[in-house]
């Protein structure tokens, strides 16, 4: 699949990007879905959702989301994206710089001078997912904070 070209104001566009799909699927029954905002809205959706066992067709949601938080000078900057009944919080959404799909769904975050890329990668013979971040600009050291929502629920077929 090519990579998909959206101007990032439709990203930012919350009723457009929450509508709009990434997927990415491996030969071991297992799938990423979220929306182009990284923004899991429906009982589907996850970083990590794997089948439960060959004798089922459910599949079990593992990893919901990660939540990325970035420390500089004594400033931090949330990354996650996540829609509640009367808003959006935190506002990572407006950090995207660019999507890719392919080889494998990656994010690119702009913060000032500070440039972030997080890959997710489903290794493609294993259930296995692989999250790789990588800092492609910064003038000074940075921390890196990850949350990781665990959801270990059943996704419907």
């Amino acid at each position: 699949m090519e990579n998909m070209k959206v101007s990032m104001s439709r990203v930012l566009d919350t009723e457009y990007s929450l509508k709009r799909k990434l997927v990415s699927r491996n030969s071991k029954n297992c799938y990423i879905s979220t929306s182009l905002s990284s923004c899991n809205v429906s009982r589907k959706d996850g970083l990590f959702v794997c089948k439960s066992s060959s004798l089922t067709e459910s599949y079990q949601v593992l990893l919901s989301h990660i939540d990325e938080v970035i420390m500089n000078n004594a400033c931090f900057y949330e990354l996650g994206f996540h829609k509640y009944p009367d808003n959006f919080h935190p506002k990572g959404l407006k950090y995207i710089l660019d999507i890719e799909q392919e080889p494998h769904i990656a994010f690119t975050y702009a913060i000032g001078n500070i440039v972030l890329k997080k890959e997710l990668i489903l290794v493609p013979d294993k259930a296995e997912l692989q999250c790789k971040y990588t800092l492609l600009e910064s003038c000074s050291e940075i921390d890196l904070v990850l949350k990781p929502f665990m959801a270990f629920q059943k996704s419907l077929k």
